[in-house]
């Protein structure tokens, strides 16, 4: 939303009482989006990225939405034809329209992913329960293991693309904040610039806890100096925490806690039920693999309902997006009658 300022121009030459409240409406929308990016990053925890986080990142996008909104009507942009802040807010929050739905599309593979693990749980329930047919029970839940590791396989062959190219083609590439830091612009124009690299910078850490992690390279870029303010220092410290964690994670599929605790939970399971493949299973192994079990229900638990919840948070996000695009198209097509 740079080119929102020839829009606002006129809005500077009021007098100085009204200039003063435009100053205020522009210091206080800047305050609320550095306080926002603050508690991200200051909630960043030892798990790094987790559900409970996603949703406080969407929330916050959709505050700074909201937010963008309640700005440009109270300070009463000229709606009509033309008007470069229309178009340029048009612009932007169909690429936000775009981000809710990549995330959903990565909230519903792994949704199926958790799918896939209900089944290994129910096989194993019925092993447990079962007389006499340990065989068949045994290759069953060998077979289900195995299909989840395939759709592991296959959630990071489809979502990669998504993430190397089409959140590349929705525009908010690292090249286009060249030479716009924050605090080169003074007033409304240096909100504004504000708000469009923080939804870049939390939108793109959303694609990779949800799609794919694979373009976390590029998600916290542009650099930043030390003139960024506490908005810079607040994202400079979530970029050393991703450096942290590509160093570390090098062939993960998302930075997502509750997805990479449930993935290796599985991967323990299988390799422990292929080492007694064949043999007599004693009473020691059994009481562990019954709390392996238990704690493979729980994890897949805790991811089922935190997807349920950053789905909700998502959809009305989406839903917000139309109702201030189609309220802004209300309020053109009115001012042409």
């Amino acid at each position: 939303m740079v080119r929102l300022l020839p829009a606002l121009q006129h809005l500077l030459t009021k007098p100085n009482g009204m200039s003063h409240a435009f100053d205020r409406e522009v210091n206080a929308f800047r305050e609320n989006v550095i306080l926002g990016i603050e508690r991200l990053a200051d909630s960043l925890g030892p798990d790094f990225v987790t559900l409970e986080w996603l949703q406080q990142a969407v929330d916050f996008l959709r505050s700074t939405h909201a937010g963008v909104l309640n700005f440009v009507d109270r300070l009463q942009l000229p709606i009509s034809a033309g008007e470069e802040w229309i178009n340029e807010y048009m612009n932007e929050s169909a690429k936000l329209l775009d981000v809710c739905n990549l995330l959903k599309r990565g909230i519903g593979g792994l949704g199926h992913y958790q799918m896939h693990v209900e089944l290994v749980l129910r096989a194993l329930q019925n092993s447990s329960n079962s007389q006499g047919s340990g065989k068949g029970q045994f290759n069953r839940v060998m077979q289900y293991l195995a299909d989840c590791e395939i759709e592991a396989v296959k959630l990071d062959r489809e979502n990669r693309p998504l993430a190397e190219e089409k959140v590349e083609a929705l525009g908010w590439s690292a090249d286009s904040y060249a030479g716009r830091k924050v605090a080169d612009l003074p007033g409304v124009d240096s909100a504004l610039v504000l708000m469009r690299n923080t939804s870049y910078v939390v939108a793109k850490i959303l694609l990779c806890g949800l799609v794919h992690a694979s373009g976390a390279g590029r998600v916290l870029k542009p650099e930043l100096t030390p003139s960024d303010g506490a908005w810079g220092a607040c994202v400079s410290r979530m970029q050393r925490r991703f450096s942290e964690e590509i160093r570390q994670k090098q062939e993960c599929i998302v930075f997502l806690h509750e997805f990479e605790q449930l993935h290796v939970l599985l991967q323990n399971l299988s390799v422990q039920m292929q080492a007694v493949q064949g043999k007599v299973q004693s009473r020691t192994y059994e009481m562990r693999m019954k709390l392996e079990v238990q704690k493979l229900k729980q994890s897949s638990d805790k991811l089922k309902n935190g997807l349920e919840v950053v789905e909700w948070h998502v959809n009305n996000f989406f839903d917000e997006i139309i109702e201030g695009r189609t309220n802004l198209l209300t309020s053109l097509s009115q001012s042409t009658i």
